[in-house]
Formats: structure tokens, sequence, C-alpha cells
């Protein structure tokens, strides 16, 4: 079969229906931050909204859930926080006007379990005191009392700003197997370095909907059958690349479950009257909402699942076939991955774009669409593995082009150049390690080798550059 667009990544903005687009365009210029930050975190919320329960059956015996793992790396200045706030903040007031009960509704709840906490307790103190024939009738009502207190449970929002990881089964538990991680300071992520490897596993099981339990002294047994674990956070840069080149998380295939995208600084600034309009504003709140909504009348009935047309099917298996990327662990890990991360992102822009109540068949233009984001992300997360191996020459190359920015806002002019002695003595590397960062530079950039006469002297070997790079503030931002 011939692919329609063949090794043309797309990056999450792009890859927006139009409404969608219209939304993220809009708020990206009232805050003046990256559009496809802010399409990032509308991508993960619409999967959020759906609770998990909107799946895709690719057959019988083949589902993938809507849950995505999204991660967002934005250093500071970048406007993370009011973009994840604002996106996702539409969807903390649907959880909390439709799931959450009012204060004075959780206040009754809760005083009618305290009461009947009291009386099993005041029954089992009883009990202790019967023989065992006398002590059935005890039991029975303290049966019924348990019961009523399993009726008369309070509401939690699915949403987690913070958690440990150590109580993750507990609190997934609470919240009826279903966790949104989201928000912009790392979240579930932050404690990852602070706990064994042993203690990921449970959010290795819960990507892929295998049961988590564990045996608590207090609690005793807790499973969650089906768990679904969403992540759609934004966080330092140097934080999340931690995560995604530690060797003992590649090999664990955690990094290869982790759709990542690097914000990068908006240049076109608005004025600062810019504001979202009503019917932007409208039409994201009613799309999650509809998702919402939708979510609530799925049962185990297979007739509400989303499943792909003839076309798409072809599309994935062609693109999953054809996917030749060369990287080590890291890469064939998300690679192994490629179906399922298009397909749930597949489901993420279906329902952007339609009302799954009535349009439940993925097409063959919004499946590629997935698939091209697909490889945007992976080449993303393989430009910060390759990065890693090869830091020494990325930082050196980093130093290089502050030195260029210094002297282009000195002269006032984008063309500049240096000679290569000097930029040995100020970066205080050898001939060899400063050539070796330029010739890399000159690949991305309009860094040119030169010389510059001086008098009658031997011309001195320098470097020409052409080109505004006010936008490298991190070593990061090279790549």
């Amino acid at each position: 079969m011939i692919l329609p667009i063949q090794y043309q990544p797309i990056t999450p903005f792009l890859s927006l229906p139009y409404y969608a687009q219209k939304y993220a365009n809009e708020l990206s210029n009232e805050l003046n931050v990256d559009e496809n930050m802010v399409a990032c975190a509308m991508i993960s919320s619409v999967t959020v909204a759906g609770l998990g329960k909107i799946e895709c059956h690719i057959n019988s015996n083949y589902i993938i859930p809507g849950v995505l793992w999204i991660v967002v790396g934005a250093d500071s200045g970048l406007g993370k926080t009011p973009t994840f706030s604002r996106v996702q903040g539409v969807l903390r007031n649907i959880f909390n006007e439709q799931l959450c009960f009012s204060p004075e509704k959780e206040q009754e709840i809760a005083t009618k379990r305290g009461l009947l906490q009291q009386r099993i307790n005041h029954l089992m103190k009883k009990g202790k005191k019967l023989s065992h024939e006398n002590f059935q009738h005890i039991e029975d009502e303290i049966d019924s009392c348990k019961k009523k207190l399993n009726e008369h449970t309070i509401p939690i929002s699915p949403i987690v700003d913070r958690i440990s990881l150590y109580s993750y089964i507990s609190e997934i538990s609470k919240r009826k197997g279903v966790m949104a991680a989201i928000g912009a300071e790392g979240s579930i992520l932050a404690d990852f370095h602070t706990v064994s490897q042993q203690m990921l596993q449970p959010l290795l099981k819960s990507w892929s909907l295998e049961e988590v339990s564990y045996v608590s002294k207090i609690s005793g047994a807790i499973s969650v059958t089906n768990p679904r674990l969403h992540i759609g956070i934004a966080w330092q840069t140097s934080e999340i690349k931690k995560i995604l080149t530690n060797e003992n998380y590649q090999s664990m295939g955690i990094a290869a479950r982790f759709l990542y995208y690097q914000a990068s600084k908006k240049f076109i600034i608005q004025n600062d009257n810019y504001r979202v309009s009503h019917e932007a504003e409208n039409w994201w709140h009613n799309t999650l909402l509809r998702q919402y909504n939708y979510s609530s009348t799925i049962n185990t009935n297979n007739e509400n699942h989303l499943s792909l047309s003839p076309d798409a099917l072809q599309i994935l298996n062609a693109y999953k076939n054809n996917t030749y990327f060369t990287i080590d662990n890291s890469g064939s890990n998300f690679i192994g991955k490629f179906d399922q991360h298009a397909v749930r992102l597949a489901i993420a822009l279906h329902c952007l774009e339609f009302d799954i109540s009535s349009n439940k068949t993925i097409s063959m233009e919004t499946l590629t669409k997935a698939c091209l984001l697909t490889q945007y992300f992976f080449n993303n997360i393989q430009r910060v593995v390759l990065f890693s191996k090869n830091s020494k020459n990325h930082t050196i190359a980093f130093e290089i082009c502050q030195i260029f920015k210094d002297r282009q806002a000195r002269l006032n002019n984008y063309v500049v150049i240096i000679s290569t002695k000097e930029l040995v003595m100020r970066t205080r590397e050898t001939i060899k390690a400063v050539e070796q960062a330029m010739y890399w530079l000159s690949t991305r950039y309009n860094f040119q080798p030169t010389f510059i006469n001086v008098d009658k002297l031997k011309p001195i070997a320098a470097w020409g550059l052409s080109q505004n790079i006010d936008h490298i503030n991190a070593v990061e931002s090279l790549l």
C-alpha cells in the first residue's frame, strides 16, 4: 500500500482539527506561549475527560484504551504553568461540577459513614463477649452496616497534582481505577528518582491496563482491575530528560511509554489585550463535557467502542511495518509500541473533532495524522537520547553560540565573524573540540568556515554566522 504522506512528521498543533486549532492558536496568542505546548495539553485532557473508558477495538482480541502519557519539557519563562492551568482548569471544573458533591453533601455522607463505623465497632466489641452460636445475628448486622458503608461513598476527582508512588495503588483504587496526573510541576514523575524500580511496576502495568495489587497490614489486599493512569504534565526540561535518558527506565520500557515534546519560545508577540474568543472557550468546554457525558453511558456493551475504518487499519499496518529508525534501546522499545501510541492519539484526535455518540469510526485521515504525530514524538525522544550520548560536544556548541550572540548584540548585526583562535581561548577547549562543535553547528545553522585577513599576515581561520540565534537560550534548544 502506498502511504499518503511518507516520513513527514507533523507537530501536535498541526495534527489538531479546525476548531481545536482555533482554540490552541487563540490561547497561544493570549498567553504568548508555544502553540504546540497548548496542543499537547489539549490532547491529553480530552482523553482524561473520557475517564479512559473510550477505547478502540482493532479486533475482538486487541483493544487499545484512550490513555496517554504526554510530557512537555518547558523551562522557566516559557509559560507552562498558565498554559496547563488554563487548558486543564476547564477539565477540573467539569469534574468538580459533574462528579464531586457539594461541601454540604460531603459533610452529610461523612456523618452517616461515621455513625455506621461507630456501630460496626460497637458490634465487634459486643460480639467478642458472645459465644460463636450467639454471634451470628451480630455478624449479620455488621455485614448490613458494611454494605451501607460502601453505598455511602464520597466520589473523588481522578485528578491528582502530586502523589507518592508508595500510595499509588491505594489512591487509584479510591478513584475507581481512574487517575489523571496532570499539571505543570512534574506531578507523579517528581517521585521517580526517590523509589526503587520495583515501585514503578504498577505504573507500567497501568499503561497496558493490567491488574495492579498489593497487601497492606491496615487495609488488607487491594487490587485494581484495568487501571487507567493518564499523564499530561509539563516540567523542567532537565528533570524530564533524566527520566527519558535513564538506562534503567529505558530497559524497563518506562521511557518508551511517554510522548515527549520540548516547548520553545514564541516569537510573534500579541498585544496585551488579546483574549480567547467566547466561541473558542465554549467549544473547549463543550468538547470536554461531551466526552465526560459519553463516558457515563459506557458499559460492557461492545457497541460503545470506537473502531478503525478498513483504510485506517491498512494505514496503521503500513506505518508500523515501515517505521525504520536507527537508535538504541529506547528506540526499539518505542517502535514496538508504535501502533499503541498511534491509535491512542487517533482516539484523542477523533474525540476533538467528532461527537463520538454518533460517529464511532476513526477515519484514514485521522489515523494518518496520528501516525505522523507519533513519528514526531518519537523523533523528539530520539533527539534527547542522542543528545545525552554527545552532551560534551553540545555543551561546547552552546557556549560558542553564546559567544556569537554576545557579538551580534554588541554589533547590532546578525553577520558576525569570530576567529577559531578566539573561540578556543574563550571556551578553554582544544582546537579539535571547537572544530567538531562548529561543524556540528554548521549542519543546523548558518555557520560557515571562513578566514580573517589581518594586514599582510597569513589569513586566520575563523567562523562566520549570518543568522539570528537569539532563541538559543539552553543547550537543549540547539536540538
